[in-house]
């Protein structure tokens, strides 16, 4: 496939790709650093590194591949095994150390899964032990969005938790052992619990998923992707907590639409660049068409997955740009130490204000104190 071949993007999408990356890190007023948490989405493709770069933000790239928010604890002799983010050393140390020598779990990869919770890959570069980073940007989902495995069942699949968002306890002001972490959403809050904990003032985001189509009307979900309700619940913790939303399924051009005249484009990249792609069916729906033809998705990332996997970088700098854009534009503006508000006889003090654990306060009168209020932090007078 050549320069023939124009792929449909949204105008947005490209006045975002055409601005040049040294532009949008010229206004930030102050460095600032920035905890990146994902998967090997994020972990693969610099996009992180590259958009804080441009911003003159230091970046802790902290994804990790096949890893989630949910805690699995069926997993045995599986690449999953011991990467899910809200499970501590001890747990994992007490689950495995009697399976090193079986399947997977070798000494050393048992050695460096214990390093992959939240107390090593978050709680360190926030409390000042390696970095104290005043931004953490949460892009987990993806990989939870089948749930989690509980004694040989899968458990709160995405879309269940998304149909029964208002049924979900987000209470973070609550013991440890009350959260379900087979729950993306309960173990979401007590990731912000821990993040609350370790840094007060750290300002959080969501990052969403690369794509929004799969299993949406149109789109039966052939591997159940789930894209559709993956990005949906992310929106909808994000706007509960008043945290900045990264919104890149609107304008990274990543849809699941077949692309035409795409059918030789695997062929040439293989041959140019020595890799081994073939034809991805994400829904039914691509099954039943021209099945030589591949999604948009696919011809930005074409492993079927990652944006790393284009060789021509063309998907790292889309990403990039897009994401330094919305940082500098939803997440630096909101960024200050304390801002000062003054509430004539406490009216309407308790709209949507949060202590810094995260509670939201409803019915309570807020006596002088720092609150959190659409994600900024505010001192109350």
């Amino acid at each position: 496939m050549g320069k023939s071949l124009l792929l449909k993007i949204t105008l947005s999408a490209i006045a975002l790709i055409d601005m040049p990356l040294t532009m949008l890190g010229q206004q930030a007023e102050a460095e600032h650093s920035l905890l990146w948490l994902g998967t090997s989405i994020a972990e693969g493709c610099p996009y992180p590194q590259n958009s804080c770069a441009a911003l003159g933000w230091k970046c802790y790239n902290k994804a990790l591949g096949a890893s989630g928010l949910c805690r699995n604890t069926g997993l045995v002799n599986s690449t999953r095994d011991g990467r899910d983010l809200m499970e501590t050393y001890e747990e994992k140390e007490a689950r495995y150390k009697d399976l090193i020598g079986q399947g997977v779990m070798t000494q050393a990869y048992y050695n460096e899964m214990l390093t992959f919770g939240y107390d090593h890959r978050v709680i360190p570069y926030l409390d000042g032990s390696i970095a104290k980073c005043d931004i953490v940007v949460i892009e987990h989902g993806f990989n939870d969005r089948k749930g989690a495995l509980v004694d040989g069942m899968m458990k709160n699949n995405i879309t269940e938790l998304y149909e029964k968002f208002n049924l979900q306890n987000l209470n973070v002001d609550r013991d440890d052992s009350d959260f379900d972490r087979s729950n993306y959403v309960e173990a979401f809050c007590l990731l912000l619990k821990k993040i609350w904990q370790a840094n007060p003032s750290a300002k959080i985001v969501v990052c969403s998923h690369l794509e929004n189509m799969t299993g949406s009307d149109g789109y039966d979900d052939w591997n159940e992707w789930r894209g559709y309700y993956v990005c949906a619940l992310q929106k909808m913790l994000a706007a509960h907590f008043g945290f900045p939303f990264l919104n890149l399924y609107d304008y990274d051009g990543f849809t699941m639409d077949l692309v035409p005249n795409s059918g030789n484009y695997l062929n040439e990249l293989n041959k140019a660049h020595g890799t081994k792609y073939t034809r991805v069916l994400y829904y039914v729906k691509q099954a039943q068409a021209d099945d030589s033809l591949i999604t948009q998705f696919q011809y930005y990332c074409p492993d079927g997955i990652h944006p790393h996997s284009n060789p021509t970088g063309e998907s790292e700098r889309i990403l990039t740009e897009i994401i330094a854009t919305q940082l500098k534009e939803k997440v630096l503006p909101t960024i200050s130490s304390v801002r000062e508000v003054t509430l004539s006889h406490n009216e309407d003090a308790t709209h949507s204000f949060y202590d810094l654990t995260g509670r939201k306060l409803e019915d309570e009168r807020l006596s002088p104190s720092v609150y959190i209020k659409n994600g900024k932090k505010v001192l109350v007078k």
